[in-house]
């Protein structure tokens, strides 16, 4: 659980250092306005409230951040690109950055990537980029 925690901390950083370098470490939002982020996946995503903890992360730097997440329990990326109440949070605000994350082994295994990982992939990022956010997977 601890080796958890830590991998947990480390991608929050990770993209947490991601979005301060995006567009020369200034987001693209109004002045005031918070950095809209939507977090999309499974029990690795909701598991000790992630994006909160990457809010908290952000906030630390300074930056005005607000947080949502769409995550089931074993859900992988295919589930959510069929899933109506995923799509509709797409659109349900004006997201700046949508992260996906993908179900633990399916990355790993070249035949389910190529078969259920990458078509999932492309509808949830035609779908971002319908709403006018930005994929981060």
């Amino acid at each position: 659980m601890k080796t958890m925690r830590c991998l947990e901390v480390l991608l929050a950083a990770s993209v947490s250092l991601f979005l301060v370098g995006c567009n020369g470490g200034e987001p693209s939002v109004e002045p005031g306005e918070p950095l809209r982020i939507l977090f999309v996946g499974n029990s690795y995503t909701f598991s000790n409230d992630m994006p909160e903890m990457f809010a908290e992360l952000m906030r630390a730097n300074g930056r005005n951040v607000e947080v949502a997440s769409s995550a089931r329990g074993g859900w992988t990326l295919a589930h959510h690109a069929a899933s109506e109440q995923t799509l509709g949070m797409l659109t349900s605000k004006d997201w700046d950055y949508v992260i996906l994350q993908e179900q633990s082994v399916i990355p790993c295994i070249p035949s389910r990537r190529e078969d259920i990982m990458y078509p999932a992939v492309r509808v949830l990022h035609e779908a971002v980029q319908h709403a006018g956010a930005e994929t981060i997977s």
